[in-house]
């Protein structure tokens, strides 16, 4: 199993429909109004919810940076697409670091199997 941190890319995996999920884990005191799509993406699946402390999500992620959301899904499966037609995404422009962390960690749950960034001048 992995596990996919952080409200966009737990979001961006389920929108995505790729993977098979274990559980949404949510942080105890996270609002549901705050997280509606998350939950509605995860009710569409029929994934799992399960309320959490803010410690056992700490001991299960790999980083400090989950915002009270963890994914627990399966790998995703292997690309059936000729090694020409690979799924890359370009980036140009991205100026702010969390910005990009975003757009990796999305891209990642998409799917994306490389990340070209532009080197600035």
């Amino acid at each position: 199993m992995e596990l996919l941190e952080g409200r966009i890319c737990a979001l961006a995996a389920l929108q995505a429909g790729r993977r098979k999920f274990e559980a949404l884990l949510v942080k105890q005191g996270i609002r549901d109004d705050s997280i509606r799509e998350l939950l509605d993406a995860a009710a569409a699946l029929g994934v799992p919810v399960r309320r959490v402390r803010e410690e056992a999500l700490d001991a299960q992620a790999h980083a400090k940076t989950h915002g009270g959301i963890v994914a627990i899904a399966e790998p995703l499966p292997p690309s059936t697409l000729p090694a020409v037609l690979d799924f890359v995404l370009f980036l140009d422009g991205v100026d702010d670091g969390r910005n990009l962390g975003y757009a990796i960690r999305s891209a990642e749950a998409f799917g994306v199997q490389a990340v070209i960034l532009r080197r600035r001048a």
